[in-house]
């Protein structure tokens, strides 16, 4: 019996919740509940209990001794065990498990030895002096070896400041499914986009901030394709085959690390979606509202207050909306 996706989707977020918060009793009662409720859920949470054998038994555990159970369960493989993970992933591709397998997105992002949350924000300090800041809904791996220093961007957005101490001469890049973007003694962002501008198919952005970064797209040999170097204030966005006309720098880019949304001629529905990032509850706005065109700065930290200040500027009614039983969504809706 074949696993459908979205249930499988579900489960490995109820891992990363379970990862994530090894000691909320009331987060496993809310796992069992989902678990029970259907034999489907149970069969993806049985799947992922196979595949590495850490998982099994929890179904079974009193939530008063779940914070020990998962302790010992589900805490978080160090490199080692995240490799051998990987590779047992591939090789249940072939039985049927297809939506777990290392190359799929949730699989990668189950592995990553850095991952954000929804709401979440972090820093990472690398061993050569670069600053990593990871924004929400992020996962990457960072590979560092004699020759080169590569970050594998693989979901999300992340913001370089790279460093060079001990005077390290190795490249530093970051790589994406798109292609290649190698610092040139730089502060840049690095952003995966679900579907850019021009095009209806994923990509990413690129923009930097001070120095330079050469851009490679993954699948070089065409014209279209070639290297192509992006000077401070600038950004493009990069396809597999090709590059956008470079643009002036979005100053948004360079704003959320420190913890403010910088929204300029902004669509009310991208402001939404990009403040919703940061917040523990979904924004959304009445569709003849989405094209409304915003400037300002909002703080990341405050995503409540900022969707009621938007409401008393723009005259807009705010309702809080609850929705589910098991998996209760809670939508701020301006209208």
């Amino acid at each position: 019996m074949t696993t459908p996706h979205a249930v499988a989707e579900q489960a490995i977020q109820w891992l990363l919740a379970l990862q994530e918060n090894p000691g909320s009793a009331s987060l496993l009662g809310e796992w069992q509940a989902w678990h029970d409720a259907n034999p489907a859920h149970a069969q993806a949470w049985q799947r992922i209990a196979t595949l590495h054998g850490r998982l099994q038994g929890i179904q079974h555990t009193a939530p008063a001794s779940a914070g020990a159970a998962r302790n010992a369960l589900l805490t978080r493989p160090a490199n080692p065990r995240r490799r051998a993970m990987a590779g047992s992933l591939a090789l249940l591709l072939s039985g049927g498990l297809g939506w777990l397998a290392y190359d799929s997105q949730p699989g990668q992002r189950l592995l990553a030895q850095e991952r954000t949350r929804k709401g979440e924000q972090r820093q990472r300090h690398l061993e050569d002096g670069t600053t990593l800041t990871l924004a929400p809904d992020t996962a990457l791996n960072i590979h560092y070896d004699n020759q080169m220093r590569v970050i594998e961007l693989l979901a999300g957005e992340i913001f370089v400041e790279t460093g060079h101490a001990t005077g390290d001469l190795r490249p530093f890049m970051v790589r994406t499914r798109h292609g290649l973007a190698q610092a040139l003694g730089t502060r840049y962002s690095v952003r995966l986009l679900p579907s850019a501008a021009t095009t209806s198919h994923p990509a990413t952005q690129v923009s930097v901030f001070e120095g330079r970064v050469r851009l490679q797209a993954s699948q070089a040999g065409t014209t279209d394709s070639q290297p192509y170097i992006l000077e401070s204030g600038e950004q493009s966005v990069m396809h597999p085959d090709r590059y956008d006309l470079r643009q002036p720098a979005d100053a948004g880019r360079a704003s959320w690390p420190d913890g403010i949304l910088l929204a300029r001629d902004m669509r009310l529905a991208d402001l939404l979606h990009e403040l919703g990032a940061y917040a523990p509850f979904e924004l959304d706005c009445a569709p003849a509202l989405a094209d409304l065109r915003l400037s300002g700065s909002y703080p990341l930290a405050a995503p409540e207050d900022a969707i009621y200040s938007l409401a008393r500027m723009l005259h807009l009614k705010v309702e809080d909306q609850r929705r589910g039983l098991i998996w209760t969504t809670r939508t701020f809706y301006l209208s």
